[in-house]
């Protein structure tokens, strides 16, 4: 196996950032031997890195690929059955030595200076970052089959033949940097992380099981966290190429794997940052970005809180069960006599397993979880299609959806961006728009606030 942890320099050793390359694989073995060629051809001293790979059995056979890899010096591991990326990945973590952890996928050939660009990332980076290179879709059959002979390829070609899906050709810098705001919407491959990082949140998560996709966006969007949400946390660097080389795929069945996966992702983190979807990234990126900016001025704001007037309406409401079942988003929520076993939405409190810094947009929560959703303020900040699905969440996770537009006398108005009824003058049609798909009763409180129930 190839060594790790020293690199030769004018002919002495020095420390390296010790670097592993981890590969799961499954039902991919004529992508893999391609691959394993372009990690034996890397610019980086094979005494720098070791590659780990794992397979995921099937019934394809990896006889050939195994041999090849243990010729090239890599290690090769089959799992005793069937078990799921997240334990793949996980396995072949705890099998590697290396400081830095490089992800690839069994269908990602590297140029060859890829590994080297990895290593010399983290070791000029300023503390723990992560690297997230380019991995380009490849267009054409010959494109892929001179690539994987090593014939020589032009920039030229590569531009014609090849696209980054995640960041194509001639992006700006700025749209760039703006991503990388929301890191974890891109880091599915071809990304490096300091090994303490995986490990401190945990690696990835088997709950996850043989279902397709997310796995990976889950951990990076805890590594993420970890880090602090630094802006630099993560970076990006075209010039870290790994190529996607062609397979079948069943993109209705990925699809299909990948929606499955969906509320238990949302429903573990609990967070706005994880509501859209990670589909569409970029407009994802962009939402979560806005969403960001809104939220902190709401908390600052002064809306979102419940005056004694309107708290009796609300309780009025809530003696129509004898043990509510409540989703309360607003600010304040320590000082109210909420039900016992709420589930808070409040982002002026830290966030816990009872208060969540959700939108409501997609919350993961089962059918009829709740009697109630009271939703105080927070719902003003939603785009109109956003607020849509938000009405529509609620009224899937509980009978009844209250609204509650807080009183705002003219000198003291709280101006919040995007709000769709700003004033009563918008009312009219912002309620005709809701009552053409749901039940809606309206009130008011002695104090002026407006209470907008939905059934």
């Amino acid at each position: 196996m190839r060594g790790v942890g020293e690199v030769m320099q004018n002919g002495r050793q020095r420390p390296g950032p010790d670097l592993s390359v981890v590969i799961p694989t499954h039902r991919q073995a004529h992508c893999l031997e391609p691959v394993l060629e372009s990690l034996a051809r890397q610019t980086l001293p094979e005494e720098a890195f070791e590659v780990v790979v794992v397979e995921d059995p099937s019934e394809v056979s990896y006889e050939a690929a195994a041999e090849r890899a243990l010729e090239l010096g890599f290690r090769f591991e089959t799992l005793p059955g069937r078990a799921g990326r997240s334990a793949t990945r996980n396995h072949a973590v705890n099998l590697a030595h290396g400081n830095v952890l490089l992800f690839l996928d069994g269908d990602c050939y590297a140029e060859p200076g890829l590994l080297e660009s990895h290593w010399r990332f983290h070791k000029d980076a300023p503390g723990p970052r992560a690297a997230l290179g380019s991995r380009l879709e490849i267009t054409s059959l010959g494109f892929a089959g001179r690539l994987m002979r090593g014939e020589a390829i032009s920039a030229e070609e590569r531009g014609r033949h090849c696209f980054d899906m995640r960041f194509p050709a001639g992006l700006p810098a700025e749209a760039v940097r703006l991503a990388m705001e929301t890191p974890w919407l891109y880091a599915y491959t071809n990304v490096s992380v300091p090994r303490a990082l995986v490990t401190s949140v945990g690696g990835f998560d088997e709950q996850f099981g043989l279902q397709w996709g997310l796995e990976d966006i889950d951990l990076f969007y805890r590594v993420y966290v970890r880090m602090g949400r630094l802006p630099d946390a993560f970076v990006y660097d075209e010039s870290m190429v790994a190529y996607h080389l062609p397979h079948y795929r069943n993109r209705g069945s990925e699809i299909g794997q990948f929606l499955g996966n969906e509320p238990y992702f949302r429903r573990k983190h609990a967070h706005f940052e994880v509501e859209p979807s990670v589909d569409l990234p970029d407009i994802s990126a962009y939402q979560i970005r806005l969403y960001r900016q809104r939220v902190a001025q709401f908390t600052a704001s002064g809306a979102g809180r419940t005056d004694e007037s309107t708290w009796r309406r609300v309780e009025e409401l809530l003696s129509t069960w004898p043990t509510p079942r409540v989703l309360y988003a607003g600010l304040g929520t320590a000082d109210l006599p909420l039900p016992s076993g709420t589930i808070t939405v409040d982002h002026g409190a830290p966030p816990s397993r009872s208060n969540e810094h959700v939108l409501g947009l997609s919350t993961g929560y089962p059918e009829r979880a709740f009697d109630l959703v009271i939703n105080v303020d927070l719902w003003r900040l939603l785009h109109w299609q956003d607020f849509c699905a938000h009405v529509s969440e609620a009224l899937r996770i509980a009978d009844e959806l209250l609204l509650i537009r807080t009183a705002q006398p003219g000198d003291r108005r709280i101006e919040i961006d995007g709000d769709p009824a700003a004033d009563d003058r918008d009312l009219e049609y912002f309620l005709r728009a809701l009552r053409s798909h749901v039940s809606v009763i309206t009130d008011r409180s002695e104090t002026g606030a407006l209470l907008i129930r939905c059934r």
